[in-house]
């Protein structure tokens, strides 16, 4: 839930994983970037204030 979708191939599981993804992110710009571009929209669509606002509009408009 915390990762954006498609880009599940960047989950490691130990340092050396990390250091390897790194270091390719960093010779691959485009691709980092959209990366960086996926994960800024996916924490703002899912776990910040705008979230919150429209699961509460959603509440309400339920209710009613």
């Amino acid at each position: 839930m915390q990762f954006p979708e498609g880009f599940q191939q960047y989950l490691v599981e130990t340092i050396e994983q990390c250091a390897e993804r790194i270091v390719y992110l960093m010779k691959q710009p485009g691709e980092g970037g959209a990366f960086a571009r996926s994960g800024r929209e996916h924490v703002l669509r899912h776990f910040l204030v705008p979230r919150l606002v429209r699961d509460e509009l959603r509440l309400i408009r339920h209710l009613l």
